[in-house]
């Protein structure tokens, strides 16, 4: 029997080759990480959508458990001379994309290279742009007139903005020469302020006066 018979019309049998067609092709999906490679800068990440096949009576049902990408190439912010890069751990949610064409050519030796297989939108070439959060993973105090960088918490933060320049919170080490052009001063502000270039000491020894 032609498959096409099943049908009351032959647009109704193409639309249903275009949607198993649409129904095999991987695009982009949110992801969760199982285990981080830093030595090859990938990570095992399970597709936190389930996917659906129809059963015996064509309804639809969920297919468990969810897959898990095994090698999935991690997109960090940077180029070849700057990177910026910080630890995955288990948990940790994300985008997954997946390359029209095979990708492994490419990722073994860079540059301009052939394919190695013919497949398309597959599941192995997925890579992995950490940082989309469902909803109850979003932080809390998000800065919505300053650029920041921050940890999850905002207690240790870097915070950008024309007013008032950089502003650092948190604990800050220097391993290094600490360089400025200008006055560098410290204190609670106002007549607590102590300047470097300008403060002066009291005798035997005490702290230096501040105001000054």
């Amino acid at each position: 029997m032609d498959r096409r018979e099943r049908y009351s019309n032959i647009y109704s049998w193409i639309q249903a080759q275009i949607d198993t067609a649409i129904n095999q092709t991987w695009v982009a999906l949110p992801g969760i990480v199982q285990s981080f490679d830093p030595s090859d800068c990938t990570a095992s990440v399970q597709l936190a959508i389930l996917m659906q096949s129809r059963d015996q009576n064509n309804n639809w049902q969920n297919i468990t458990p969810s897959p898990v990408i095994p090698k999935a190439i991690v997109q960090f912010p940077g180029n070849k001379n700057f990177i910026y890069t910080f630890p995955l751990e288990a948990g940790d949610e994300g985008l997954l994309i997946f390359a029209d064409r095979c990708v492994d050519s490419w990722w073994q030796s860079g540059g301009v290279q052939s394919q190695l297989d013919i497949r398309q939108h597959d599941l192995t070439d997925a890579i992995f742009i950490p940082g989309i959060k469902s909803k109850g993973n979003v932080p809390s105090n998000i800065n919505a007139t300053s650029a920041e960088l921050r940890t999850f918490s905002g207690d240790t933060r870097v915070t950008f903005d024309d007013i008032n320049g950089i502003v650092l919170t948190g604990n800050v080490t220097i391993n290094g020469v600490l360089t400025a052009t200008q006055g560098i001063a410290a204190g609670y502000g106002g007549s607590d302020l102590v300047t470097v270039q300008n403060h002066i000491h009291a005798a035997n020894g005490d702290p230096p006066t501040p105001g000054h």
